[in-house]
């Protein structure tokens, strides 16, 4: 999405931002989401330290008659992500704008 003095420009996308714990399904609940013939596999392992070290996005099936963007992050927790850090990503991610948060 294109910026204009640091306000995001509208976009015709639904954006979803899945944030939670470790291990509490983000991953998996994207993928049941996901248009598979547009988007590839999330990575998705019963792991303690947590699988999904960036915020990835994905395209999902249509919202509301929009095309729905599918953004994963990493869980709370995850061994190689610090709170710091995570809290950035999703920092970033809402200030590109959101327009739902699933928890």
């Amino acid at each position: 999405q294109s910026q204009d003095g640091g306000h995001p420009q509208p976009s015709d996308d639904f954006v979803v931002l899945f944030v939670g714990e470790c291990g509490d399904g983000k991953s998996s609940l994207v993928d049941a989401l996901r248009d598979p013939s547009q988007s590839e596999q999330p990575a998705i392992a019963k792991c303690a330290g947590g699988v999904t070290k960036e915020v990835r996005g994905y395209v999902g099936l249509p919202i509301g008659g929009r095309q729905a963007i599918l953004l994963d992050t990493p869980g709370m927790g995850d061994a190689d992500v610090s709170v710091g850090t995570l809290i950035s990503l999703i920092e970033s991610a809402l200030l590109h704008g959101v327009d739902a948060l699933v928890v």
